[in-house]
């Protein structure tokens, strides 16, 4: 269920920042909204990170806010550097529109995956 939903929360969050104009992905329609079905796998394989190797943020809800809004913005920025999106202008309200979205993502995902593990207790 933990998959689902942080895919689920990644086509809303990607939605979020290409209708705020925060981001366009290349190879894209000009007035698409939804996110690609490779972003999408991206969300789906990100949702296993709270198990696997991101265990240790659990509980700790500043440093995954922290994590996601730093970090976030930062692969978004290289992928425009790659020629996989565009950031949209002002680039500087465009990364700190992405960065809250990050930030708030990373704080509920790993607020669902602690939920999860504890009803399994």
């Amino acid at each position: 269920m933990l998959l689902l939903g942080v895919t689920a929360l990644g086509v809303a969050v990607e939605t979020a920042f290409t209708a705020l104009g925060a981001l366009h992905y290349a190879n894209s329609a000009a007035n698409a909204v939804l996110p690609q079905i490779r972003i999408v796998a991206l969300w789906f394989a990100f949702g296993t990170l709270p198990y696997g190797s991101l265990q240790w943020l659990l509980g700790k809800t500043w440093i995954q806010a922290c994590l996601g809004a730093v970090f976030g913005a930062l692969s978004y920025l290289g992928g425009a550097r790659l020629g996989a999106a565009i950031i949209g202008a002002p680039i500087k309200f465009s990364l700190a529109v992405i960065a809250c979205g990050w930030a708030l993502a990373m704080v509920l995902i790993f607020h669902a995956a602690d939920r999860s593990r504890s009803e399994y207790k």
